[in-house]
């Protein structure tokens, strides 16, 4: 399977998480305190985790000749970007009356991009 192909499907797998923990947090309201809490903050480790990929399945596909090395470097800089635009839409959160800033959001973004990080030294190929 080709590598930009393994990255899509990452990443889609990341925006489904994400679409179905929204999906039963909307449906729940009144469960077990730590499953609320695992809703409460899996958009963030999912959407850490499908930033990445998504950007990098199109990248990979566009960049068919790229270097492991360039691949690697790439996905660092899209782990590091999506992470702090996830950091930065949790404090624009503390501006808006609806919107609700969460500490645990925050730790739920860095644990889903270390997790991104490790789904990716899974899923690419060693130079042989």
């Amino acid at each position: 399977m080709k590598l930009s192909t393994r990255y899509g499907l990452v990443g889609l797998g990341g925006l489904a998480l994400l679409t179905g923990g929204h999906w039963m947090r909307e449906g729940s309201s009144d469960g077990a305190p730590a499953l609320m809490y695992i809703l409460g903050v899996l958009p963030n480790i999912a959407a850490a985790i499908a930033i990445p990929f998504v950007f990098m399945g199109i990248f990979t596909d566009q960049k068919k000749d790229a270097s492991l090395r360039s691949i690697r470097n790439w996905f660092f800089a899209s782990v590091f970007i999506s992470c702090a635009g996830l950091f930065c839409w949790g404090f624009i959160q503390r501006t808006g009356d609806r919107l609700v800033f969460d500490i645990d959001d925050l730790i739920a973004t860095v644990l889903g991009s270390f997790l991104s990080l490790v789904i990716f030294a899974a899923i690419t190929k060693k130079p042989q």
